[in-house]
């Protein structure tokens, strides 16, 4: 990934657990193609956590909105959905 702040994140979980790591990069990158394709390829997740951050962007509409794209773009069930987007 080339964002920033989740290269971070993944190094710092890394060191804690490479486990851990491994599912947070798999999280973060079903949430990066989400990015891609609702906000467009010139946002980043970090260009969208600043955003956010800045009050442009609602969290909690970003999050039903990943909730959605979850649901319509596999067939997964809403217990999925649920731990995928805590």
């Amino acid at each position: 990934m080339k964002d920033n702040s989740v290269t971070d994140f993944l190094s710092t979980m890394s060191n804690m657990s490479r486990r851990t790591a491994k599912e947070y990069a798999i999280r973060l990158n079903r949430f990066g193609k989400f990015v891609l394709v609702h906000y467009g390829e010139h946002i980043t997740i970090d260009n969208h956590i600043v955003k956010v951050k800045e009050g442009a962007e609602n969290p909690y509409s970003v999050l039903n909105n990943y909730a959605a794209y979850l649901l319509k773009g596999s067939n997964v069930s809403n217990l999925f959905t649920k731990v995928f987007t805590h």
